[in-house]
């Protein structure tokens, strides 16, 4: 809580209060207000304490809850803004205007079904080739493959360094 200041006391002895005329609000909720019937360039602008006390407004721009900017010049407005309004942009589908008949999308877009159609065609075809030269070629190492057996080194292989183990993983597989 802020305590009256010195100022507003003597202010409220003398009969000198300000008396607020015009008052708004910022966005933070700050109540500001004037001695003038109305907020216009040129007024003086106070910022209002939860005692009543009145102070001058900081130099700065303030934006009021109404979107409305003040900019304020040791105390005094030196502009007001207008809110500034974004409208959004709304867009008929009727006032959007096509350069492309319907009937012309369709032909293109036929044209490009027998073009994909076609590709398809022709990589099938190719895959299907391949698949029957893949089937009827033979295996290479056909008996390597089927004989798997278990192979059984002098020592366990971790025990042995990376060169040992390839030793003999080698010597193994030229015995065979």
């Amino acid at each position: 809580m802020y305590k009256k200041s010195k100022l507003g006391k003597i202010k409220a002895l003398l009969g000198m209060e300000i008396a607020l005329m015009a008052e708004a609000n910022l966005k933070d909720g700050t109540l500001i207000g004037t001695d003038a019937e109305e907020w216009t360039v040129g007024v003086l602008a106070y910022v209002v304490t939860e005692e009543g006390d009145k102070m001058p407004l900081p130099t700065g721009e303030f934006e009021l809850e109404d979107g409305r900017v003040m900019v304020i010049e040791d105390g005094t407005v030196t502009e007001i803004r207008d809110a500034v309004v974004i409208e959004e942009e709304v867009i008929e589908e009727e006032a959007i205007e096509a350069s492309v008949s319907k009937k012309q999308l369709i032909a293109v877009l036929e044209e490009l079904s027998k073009d994909f159609d076609s590709k398809l065609e022709n990589l099938a075809k190719e895959l299907s080739g391949s698949l029957k030269n893949f089937s009827a070629s033979k295996p290479v190492h056909k008996k390597s493959i089927n004989r798997v057996q278990k192979v059984e080194f002098a020592k366990p292989m971790t025990e042995m360094n990376a060169a040992e183990r390839a030793m003999a993983i080698f010597s193994k597989s030229s015995n065979n």
